[in-house]
């Protein structure tokens, strides 16, 4: 019985983590072909041309459909379990992002990608093994201070990274990250079966973490829809994503007391560097 139950939770550990790492891989590149079409029917015209053309676009708007999917199951998956079990999981988006890009979008797939796919899914072989540790809980101070670093690191980076595509990443996969890390907190508040709306509209701290939700997010969608608008899926994705992944795997660690064993670190170190390996030096300026 125990047995059987514990096979249980592991599929069910491995659905609520790979389906939207998936979906976000297909949305991804639904989403970059309707951005790149644009960009090259509107080239010129300006901004206002180019939003027309994208609000056009039935592959846009498919991978947004897509991607909101995704985004709702990975909120599940984080409300259920460790962030930093879940995110090494969503590594796979990358991966098959890249693969697709190369197979679809005819973008470049070299040996430093097939090693990148090895490392990643190497991570991820790791982190589906540890499934089964202590859950973490929530050190409100640390949290407090973890959000407000990684706000400040993106004010800095919005200011002083000059070239298009790495800020781009950097600030979405930043946004990404953070949004996960606060949605993970406001699912605390919302597993109290005696919850009461207008009590959670009177708390101070929950109004303040859903706004930054809200803002990190949207930063988060904004930063890499205008990085893939010029720039490349084999760049903005797999960067966004490392950072997207590392950033709530640190805030489980550091704010939410999750286990750091030797097994779990070799994971991230692998997702890590896989994702890392994706990433070409860009090639767009402002």
């Amino acid at each position: 019985m125990a047995l059987s139950s514990r096979l249980g939770q592991k599929i069910m550990f491995l659905w609520w983590t790979l389906s939207p790492a998936s979906l976000l891989a297909v949305g991804n590149l639904l989403q970059k072909i309707g951005l790149s079409q644009a960009d090259r029917i509107s080239h010129g015209q300006g901004l206002k041309k180019l939003v027309a053309k994208v609000l056009q676009s039935w592959h846009w708007w498919l991978g947004i459909a897509l991607s909101a999917v995704a985004t709702i199951l990975y909120y599940g998956a984080l409300a259920q379990f460790n962030m930093s079990l879940v995110q090494p999981m969503m590594a796979l988006n990358p991966v098959l992002t890249a693969l697709g890009g190369w197979l679809f979008l005819k973008e470049y797939l070299d040996k430093r990608t097939a090693l990148a796919i090895i490392f990643t899914v190497m991570g991820i072989g790791f982190s589906s093994a540890l499934q089964n540790e202590q859950a973490g809980y929530e050190n409100p101070l640390n949290l407090g201070i973890f959000v407000a670093l990684v706000l400040g690191l993106m004010a800095f980076l919005r200011f002083k990274v000059q070239t298009f595509e790495l800020r781009k990443a950097l600030i979405g996969g930043l946004g990404f990250g953070l949004s996960s890390v606060l949605i993970k907190s406001l699912s605390e508040y919302l597993k109290n079966p005696d919850i009461v709306v207008s009590a959670l509209i009177s708390n101070w701290a929950f109004m303040l973490k859903a706004f930054l939700y809200v803002l990190t997010y949207l930063l988060g969608f904004a930063y890499t829809q205008m990085g893939m608008t010029k720039g490349r899926a084999l760049f903005i994705v797999p960067l966004s994503a490392a950072l997207g992944m590392l950033i709530p795997s640190l805030a489980g660690i550091i704010a939410y007391n999750e286990p750091a064993g030797i097994a779990k670190v070799f994971a991230l170190a692998m997702v890590t560097l896989g994702s890392l390996l994706f990433v070409r030096s860009e090639h767009v300026k402002t």
